[in-house]
């Protein structure tokens, strides 16, 4: 094989797996056909960064660490087939578990934003444990923390639900991941603090080298 020929198949795969990462990007397609294009793999897990315009999803971007759309975090794992898990603000019982599908049509004309990223290290082992700890969860009658205060064990928001399921498998995605902030004053009469310190929604995107960008949309300006 000659080496211009194997610098144009080097570049060649460069650019086809840029494509596949940032198909729908652009916001033309719609969000659950753009998210179509996106390719899992088995025994592997994800975490997906989902933005809406709902009024809950402008008040959870006041508490991004990095700005941007996301509003919500879900994790998932693919061992037979890909199953979304992640905690809401549904009373009933805000512990979910469902297709990837649901999880991009729920609100589907309110979602502006979604990227899926790839957990790196994966192994059986992890994955197992992983598994374990999400059905221990589910068994136990939690609530959703509408004050992000860690240390009521009955309560979980989206992303302290991320780190009781990996943290013991992936600590190196919680490195620096706590943020304390300012509480804006309209917000302080219900949180009861001046302060927060606590794990924003969009903490993944501190410590990216644990993860592989598998997709990313956001919608287009009407």
């Amino acid at each position: 094989m000659s080496r211009l020929f194997k610098i144009l198949v080097v570049c060649l795969a460069i650019l086809f797996g840029f494509a596949s990462v940032w198909h729908g990007s652009s916001g033309e397609e719609d969000l659950p056909t753009a998210v179509d294009s996106a390719v899992f793999h088995k025994d592997n897990v994800y975490l997906l960064l989902r933005g809406s315009q709902t009024k809950m999803g402008g008040y959870a971007r006041e508490y991004n660490r990095y700005g941007g759309l996301a509003s919500h975090i879900a994790l998932g794992v693919y061992s037979d087939s890909l199953r979304i898990y992640h905690v809401n603000t549904r009373k009933s019982n805000p512990m979910i578990t469902e297709s990837l599908t649901s999880f991009v049509t729920a609100e589907e004309k309110s979602y502006n934003y979604l990227s899926i990223w790839k957990l790196k290290g994966m192994t059986p082992n992890k994955l197992d444990s992983i598994q374990v700890a999400i059905d221990r969860l589910l068994g136990q009658p939690i609530k959703f923390d509408y004050k992000f205060n860690s240390n009521d064990e009955n309560t979980l928001y989206c992303s302290e639900y991320i780190q009781k399921i990996l943290q013991p498998v992936s600590p190196g995605l919680f490195r620096d991941a706590f943020f304390t902030k300012e509480v804006p004053k309209g917000h302080r009469f219900y949180l009861k603090t001046d302060t927060l310190h606590y794990l924003p929604a969009d903490f993944i995107l501190g410590n990216k080298q644990e993860l592989d960008l598998l997709f990313e949309w956001e919608l287009a300006e009407q």
